[in-house]
């Protein structure tokens, strides 16, 4: 699924079924049961400077590009400076 168009690809037919973030509020979508639970993850390059580190903090990010797009307006998150966030990535 693309972050840029997340039920995209349901309401056009291409697939039946996607995995996607909680929650789910369209009404023209039904949600079924939850699949998979983990905690939030962050990839890298091994060679990146932060690779090393046993955790990163969203204002270690703050001067990276890091993946985004268009999302439902009631998704958690909203694009702010990193800087001013004080939750950890484990």
């Amino acid at each position: 699924m693309d972050f840029g168009d997340p039920f995209g690809p349901l309401r056009e037919g291409r697939v039946d079924v996607a995995i996607l973030w909680l929650p789910v509020l369209e009404p023209d979508l039904t949600v079924g049961p939850v699949a998979y639970i983990d905690s939030v993850v962050l990839a890298m390059a091994a060679t990146h400077r932060l690779a090393g580190h046993t955790s990163v903090s969203l204002e270690d990010l703050g001067d990276e590009v890091v993946m985004g797009g268009a999302k439902p307006a009631y998704w958690p998150g909203e694009p702010v400076e990193l800087r001013d966030i004080e939750i950890f990535l484990t």
